[in-house]
């Protein structure tokens, strides 16, 4: 079994990396920067004899290249689940961001997670899979900070909603996590 990790170089993608590494899966770890991911790899394909590749995926890019993780994905065993503890903020978020600001906030937590799992998801209805989304406490109410990404996790939150009634009557699992 493979699993996707985006955000997987650090903090709780990280963890998720190691974690699955020692239960034997295949991974596919996702970040914006090759230099934090590939060595995180080669450790967990030493430290657990289990195929791990890195992939350099910025996802303020648009659109997302996609081919980057299904060309890694061809020697992989098959998909089996997508797993995404993304997210990013500015110190600059406060309600009357600027556009780029506003856009790049938006499209990182929600708008690429969203076009990822649109795009492996025929493959995991297949394989009776798996997607794992990440929220945060942001959410839970309004302030001065944190506007944009709490809007953006908020919208993520209810796409996983949406999803898991989507998922109800089939073999697909939807999760998602605060």
């Amino acid at each position: 079994m493979t699993y996707i990790i985006v955000g997987g170089s650090s903090g709780l993608g990280r963890a998720l990396a190691e974690r699955f590494a020692a239960a034997g899966c295949e991974l596919v770890l996702v970040s914006r920067d090759i230099r934090d991911t590939s060595p995180l790899a080669n450790h967990l394909s030493i430290k657990y004899a289990v195929k791990v590749s890195p992939v350099a995926m910025d996802l303020n890019c648009s659109p997302l290249p996609f081919e980057a993780i299904d060309t890694i994905l061809e020697e992989h065993l098959p998909l089996k689940g997508l797993l995404m503890p993304v997210g990013i903020n500015t110190d600059n978020d406060v309600v009357g961001l600027g556009d780029r600001e506003l856009e790049y906030i938006s499209r990182v937590n929600y708008l690429s997670p969203c076009q990822l799992l649109n795009h492996y998801l025929p493959i995991l209805e297949k394989s009776s899979g798996v997607i794992v989304g990440f929220g945060s406490v942001a959410t839970a109410r309004g302030r001065n900070k944190n506007a944009a990404y709490a809007a953006a996790k908020s919208a993520l939150e209810s796409y996983f909603e949406s999803l898991a009634h989507y998922a109800a009557n089939s073999g697909l699992s939807c999760q998602y996590y605060v």
